[in-house]
């Protein structure tokens, strides 16, 4: 079984290089992996590229 990465906001805004609005309006998109436990959210590194790739892929602008 293999285990996902999963990482805080704060370091998903500073590894895609995004701010902080942009960042939070994104893990708060129905598909988006991402996962609120409590009060906070948590992004899968490895399925968030995947999905980066496929919104460009349909020609979608996220910024």
């Amino acid at each position: 079984m293999e285990v996902e990465k999963r990482i805080s906001v704060k370091e998903f805004m500073r590894i895609f290089g995004l701010t902080y609005y942009t960042a939070y309006n994104i893990v708060r998109i129905v598909d988006f992996p991402s996962v609120k436990l409590g009060r906070k959210y948590y992004v899968d590194v490895a399925r968030a590229e995947e999905w980066f790739k496929k919104k460009e892929a349909k020609g979608v602008k996220l910024a």
